[in-house]
């Protein structure tokens, strides 16, 4: 939508087809929107007929969002958190997003990573090898309880 004018229905076709393609939260429709110069008014319209129309929803997004981050690229909540933040998710929006991954898949994921990382570590000795996993897991968003957890688990 760069560089010539749209009408008002072309710009609602095309923002139907956007959010159509996946799942997408309100900040991301309005920077859309904002990059293809569309004016402030024309697009709390469009954000409200897509609103109305189901082509977007919040806590849908949240909840896809957390699920697809979390079964894909194994991120943990508090790296799913942080960005629904960042897309400018409401709090509770971002907690019911988070009830998609269980406690128990939670867990399983944090061993799945242990076993699939501790290949490639090169470590002295077990305190350094434990060091870096858990460093690993704080990169990938797992809380540092959920962490420490599996490793006293280890030790019994």
């Amino acid at each position: 939508m760069q560089g010539r004018k749209h009408s008002k229905d072309e710009a609602r076709q095309k923002i139907m087809s956007y959010c159509a393609m996946q799942e997408r939260c309100h900040f991301e429709v309005q920077e859309k929107l904002k990059s293809w110069h569309i004016p402030y008014s024309i697009a709390v319209d469009l954000i409200s007929h897509l609103i109305e129309y189901n082509f977007l929803n919040e806590e849908r997004f949240a909840r896809s969002f957390a699920r697809g981050k979390f079964q894909l690229k194994r991120w943990g909540k508090f790296k799913i958190k942080q960005k629904l933040f960042e897309k400018r998710v409401s709090k509770p929006c971002i907690k019911l997003g988070l009830t998609e991954i269980s406690d128990e898949d939670y867990k399983t994921a944090i061993a799945e990573l242990i076993l699939k990382k501790e290949k490639y570590i090169i470590a002295e000795n077990k305190f350094e090898r434990n060091a870096k996993l858990k460093s690993y897991l704080l990169q990938k968003g797992y809380e540092w309880q959920d962490i420490q957890e599996h490793f006293s688990k280890e030790h019994d």
